[in-house]
């Protein structure tokens, strides 16, 4: 025959539960491990009336029998052979518990003796025995209410007390670990908040910082010097006061936007209509011009318009050998863009033509920048260099003061160098205007191709600026 495999005794850790059987009354027992969930953890230490300390410690080898549960704690089984716990079983069968209340006797009662007599005498010979019997009869009564009352009371107080000390010392357990579990979110929360506050911080912090670096108008309006560094112009007033004409709207609404369709590797200007009409708005009368005339031309060259001369500006080098041959100017040694910049006798800008391929004459730039369309007067006189053959082409009664060629000539007689110098005196503020357009840092370095979009605009506005600013030429 087999031999039967012995089965280790496990003890139950309840205080009372001694017994190390494995079936009673043909009920199998079943013991059971302390559970991980520390919540459900503590309401067993609770339940048992056991604290964990010097005298006892739960291991994974201490149990609790199944005699401490309700069948409901129990999962039903398909099989019924091993019994599993719920989830949340919580041991609630004890001995403490089910012990039934001893009801107490009624208290028996007690009779006075003491009665009073009429005279004194009897009052002094009954008194002592009075006292005495009345002492005896309370102290019987006394000692048999006290030798029945112990067992009774004690009884009757444990069972009524026990159930809601029991219940209350599961609540205070339970309030002890929600209160914990609150206290380590309020932990979490608060770290979690110090984060946030030191993130707004550095937030703040940084965003002071990209303030500090913004450029807008309010950086520079309290310094003339960095209104007229930033804008070109002059000062505070002539900022507003250019401002509220052009009227860009608040929020820029006022603002036409536009792409170049040039296929050319310059572009054509913007927008023609506007571009075209500003040589015309800033042309001059004649009346205007013979009201700012200085004294050396009313003396030598009364009858001058405008004075021209083109000049040019560094460019970015194309690959296209082709576009390169068109930009390069043998002047400048460079690739360049080139324009027409005609000056009133007073220092006045009074004709801007757009750029143009730095390979152009200037016989061509003149024909083609629209300076010849402009509403000359009968009389007018053009001053310009030698370089300026262009007398075939001004309007009828349109004369052109130029320095005298050298021609085939040794050299120039006397009259023909007094009348060079003559001319190279006056003519020599176009020069200056146009040093003036080029004193904008932005003319400082080669204009790249991504600015040819935006170049004709940039060279307007910038001759434009030289308006508001002082005169070149002294009253």
């Amino acid at each position: 025959m087999a031999k039967k495999k012995s089965i280790m005794p496990q003890n139950c850790c309840v205080p009372g539960c001694t017994k190390k059987v494995y079936e009673e009354d043909g009920i199998k027992i079943s013991y059971h491990k302390f559970p991980e969930n520390r919540d459900l953890f503590m309401k067993w230490i609770v339940a048992i009336r056991r604290d964990e300390g010097k005298d006892f410690k739960v291991t994974e080898h201490t149990r609790v029998c199944s005699r401490h549960f309700k069948s409901s704690d129990y999962l039903p089984s398909l099989t019924g052979r091993k019994k599993s716990l719920k989830s949340m079983a919580v041991p609630s069968l004890f001995p403490w518990k089910q012990g039934s209340p001893i009801k107490r006797k009624s208290p028996r009662k007690r009779t006075l003796i003491l009665k009073k007599t009429a005279t004194k005498s009897q009052e002094t010979t009954i008194a002592p025995a009075r006292v005495d019997n009345c002492s005896t009869c309370d102290l019987v009564t006394f000692q048999e209410s006290r030798a029945s009352s112990p067992s009774t009371l004690a009884d009757s107080a444990s069972t009524t007390v026990e159930e809601p000390a029991e219940d209350l010392e599961a609540l205070i357990c339970e309030l002890k670990l929600e209160n914990e579990r609150l206290v380590g979110e309020i932990r979490k929360i608060t770290i979690s908040n110090n984060n946030f506050q030191s993130e707004v911080e550095e937030l703040k912090r940084r965003n002071d910082s990209l303030q500090s670096r913004v450029f807008c108008i309010e950086k520079f309006l309290p310094s003339e010097k960095d209104i007229a560094f930033y804008t070109g112009f002059p000062n505070k007033n002539v900022l507003e006061s250019v401002f509220a004409f052009l009227d860009p709207g608040k929020k820029g609404e006022n603002i036409n936007y536009w792409h170049s369709d040039s296929p050319c590797d310059v572009p054509s200007p913007p927008c023609q209509r506007d571009e075209e009409d500003i040589p015309k708005q800033v042309w001059p009368s004649r009346a205007n011009v013979d009201l700012c005339m200085p004294a050396d031309f009313k003396d030598k060259y009364p009858s001058t318009r405008v004075v021209i001369d083109c000049t040019e500006v560094r460019c970015q080098m194309p690959k296209s050998l082709c576009l390169n041959s068109e930009l390069f100017s043998s002047y400048k040694n460079h690739t360049t863009l080139k324009g027409l910049i005609g000056i009133s006798p007073g220092g006045a800008i009074t004709f801007i033509s757009q750029l143009y391929t730095g390979h152009i004459s200037d016989r061509e730039i003149v024909t083609r920048s629209g300076f010849l369309n402009l509403p000359f007067n009968r009389g007018d006189s053009v001053m310009a260099d030698k370089g300026f053959t262009i007398q075939d082409l001004l309007p009828l009664g349109v004369s052109l003061n130029i320095p005298p060629f050298l021609g085939n000539k040794g050299q120039m007689s006397a009259a023909e160098v007094v009348e060079t110098q003559s001319i190279a005196s006056v003519r020599i503020h176009v020069e200056r205007a146009i040093n003036k357009i080029k004193n904008f840092h932005i003319w400082d370095s080669v204009v790249p191709f991504t600015l040819f979009g935006v170049v004709n605009q940039m060279w307007v506005v910038c001759a434009m600026l030289c308006n508001f600013q002082n005169s070149i030429i002294s009253a």
